[in-house]
């Protein structure tokens, strides 16, 4: 289901940028003063899509942990800015996942085969859509991620259906780095990693650079769906039969030794922070997608002009 959207997500959103690409160039430079006022509706929607108020005031508080966190990791010398990122979100999303499942001994329930469907050709289209548009619309928005854009189509778009939602959060991941790598060449700023690197082989790149890489997209988006196909039906058989808690340990302590490795003793002190606030999270019930406040907050600072203030009351 999520291949099929994939493939579907690329056409789509290749299709779109084509059309619009003039367009892209002008809302870029028009919306850069503005930043500020979509990233803080975002953060208004994360906290009150929460349907009670109890968990309304429990994603405020991991928000504004997480963002203060971010503040002091980003800011920070202690550890190398170019790392910086790797303990913050290793512990929010990575290590408190594991010591989670650690502790309740999660398994690998047993996979059903299931080759229809199961959603209508219209709800499908539906999901692509609103995945390719959401996917496009977040590479104008710093720190505006994925997990934040499949929330809110998710939810506007009331696509509860597990399925819906696989296919909406493959496109949007599929038409946001289609983008990244196109915004290269349209307004010379790189939204992804793999932007960045590329950006910094073929500094002056150009249209026929970016055909390549566009290329290379579907090339291997063809091939990755096609072992997607086949590897699913037989991954899951071998690995119900493994130790599903030894594994999460493993990989624990494989973890914590690369942030070491790579950050040191503060980095680890950052990664045991982020993981508690991830913990936390899980334990009130609110979407670990609030924790990625230690971007939007720091994010929202900086084109307020705030941060210059908030770091001089923190002192840092």
């Amino acid at each position: 289901m999520g291949s099929l959207g994939c493939i579907c997500s690329v056409l789509l959103s290749i299709g779109i940028i084509a059309v619009l690409s003039n367009h892209f160039v002008y809302f870029y430079e028009i919306s850069r003063p503005y930043i500020q006022y979509p990233i803080l509706l975002v953060i208004i929607f994360m906290i009150f899509s929460e349907k009670k108020l109890k968990k309304i005031l429990s994603a405020a508080l991991i928000l504004l942990l997480s963002g203060f966190l971010g503040i002091l990791t980003l800011s920070s010398s202690l550890v190398s800015q170019q790392n910086s990122m790797f303990p913050l979100l290793s512990g929010f999303f990575g290590l408190s996942t594991l010591v989670i499942s650690i502790k309740e001994k999660s398994a690998i329930p047993k996979q059903q085969e299931d080759d229809k469907m199961g959603i209508s050709c219209l709800s499908f289209l539906k999901s692509v859509l609103l995945g390719s548009f959401a996917g496009i619309f977040v590479g104008f928005l710093p720190a505006i991620g994925v997990s934040q854009a499949a929330t809110m189509v998710q939810l506007l778009g009331r696509m509860g259906e597990s399925r819906n939602f696989l296919v909406t959060l493959s496109s949007i991941n599929t038409a946001n780095e289609v983008f990244s790598l196109s915004s290269l060449y349209l307004v010379g700023n790189p939204r992804s990693g793999s932007s960045v690197a590329i950006g910094r082989i073929l500094p002056n790149i150009e249209l026929k650079e970016i055909l390549m890489l566009i290329g290379s997209i579907c090339l291997s988006t063809t091939i990755a769906c096609l072992a997607t196909l086949y590897l699913g039906k037989k991954i899951p058989k071998f690995l119900i039969k493994v130790n599903y808690t030894y594994l999460s340990l493993v990989v624990l302590i494989f973890m914590c030794g690369m942030i070491f490795i790579l950050t040191g003793v503060y980095g680890i002190l950052i990664a045991f922070t982020s993981a508690s606030i991830g913990i936390l999270c899980a334990n009130l019930g609110v979407r670990r997608s609030n924790c990625m406040g230690c971007l939007l907050v720091p994010s929202l600072l900086f084109f307020s002009g705030l941060s210059p203030f908030v770091l001089s009351a923190l002192r840092l």
